[in-house]
């Protein structure tokens, strides 16, 4: 088994599941800080639909985009 090749092709995947892990959170994060925003438009009659009052929804959208 030729080791350099292999080491190359284990070094590649490591960086690819890194990548992955980085585009994951960013993912997230912008999904968050979309979602967000858009809380702070929804009418009273929206949020009942979804169970949330004004006040929760003010407080979750003036929460950061990278809490969980």
């Amino acid at each position: 088994m030729d080791t350099s090749n292999y080491a190359y092709k284990q070094k590649a995947l490591q960086t690819f599941i890194s990548d992955n892990k980085i585009l994951t959170k960013v993912t997230r994060w912008w999904r968050n800080f979309t979602t967000r925003r858009q809380l702070q438009h929804l009418s009273s009659h929206l949020l009942n639909d979804i169970g949330l009052t004004k006040e929760q929804a003010q407080q979750e959208s003036y929460r950061h985009f990278w809490d969980k």
